[in-house]
């Protein structure tokens, strides 16, 4: 039996989420966040984050609603706080998501509509697979990554921790992106990409961030 999740935060991401959360019934506690924000739902306002320590962390688990556009941080140190405090991620697949038996998901991923996941592939903690990306064979995606909407990530390719591959991006196969790179909406990447990098344009080139 699944267990029931709490939402950290109910912004724009959030609202994606819920749906595959409904999709997979899954009961919907509350949400945590700085302050009660509005939404068309009616998900209970739970507090803070503190106030999830009132609850017995086995009971439930998190799901991590912060999306991205380029810095990915924030998110990054959400799920880190909480696993050293020894909460537990929901990893969430859409129905209609294609993800290999062969392929590795970690915790916290959460893959949309129309993602692929091919055979051999790795998604790392935390990572976003968005809606209708694609990563083929034997393509690592590490840690707290965002693969955006209609995304092509080809055989063999590496992507670093942190890294933000923008809406409708490729990136050939068997290249590799360093950690924290930020790849724009619609860039063709036909080179490696070293750390710290922002990569825009057909083919991609390096801008300033």
């Amino acid at each position: 039996m699944k267990k029931p999740v709490v939402l950290l935060g109910l912004g724009g991401h959030a609202k994606v989420l819920i749906d595959v959360l409904e999709l997979g019934n899954y009961e919907i506690k509350g949400y945590a966040a700085p302050s009660e924000q509005k939404s068309p739902y009616t998900i209970p306002y739970l507090g803070k984050d503190e106030v999830l320590g009132h609850y017995d962390k086995t009971e439930f688990m998190l799901i991590n609603t912060l999306g991205s556009t380029s810095n990915l941080e924030l998110r990054k140190q959400l799920f880190n706080n909480f696993k050293s405090q020894g909460y537990l991620f929901a990893t969430l697949i859409h129905p209609k998501a294609y993800v290999s038996n062969r392929a590795i998901i970690g915790e916290g991923v959460q893959l949309m509509a129309g993602a692929i996941v091919q055979p051999f592939a790795v998604i790392g903690d935390n990572s976003i697979i968005n809606s209708n990306a694609v990563v083929e064979h034997d393509s690592l995606i590490s840690s707290n990554c965002h693969i955006a909407p209609g995304v092509t990530i080809s055989g063999g390719v590496k992507v670093g921790e942190c890294t933000h591959i923008g809406t409708g991006a490729s990136v050939i196969q068997d290249i590799q992106i360093e950690d924290n790179v930020v790849v724009g909406a619609g860039a063709v990447v036909i080179k490696n990409v070293s750390k710290n990098k922002k990569m825009i344009g057909v083919p991609a080139k390096e801008v300033k961030k």
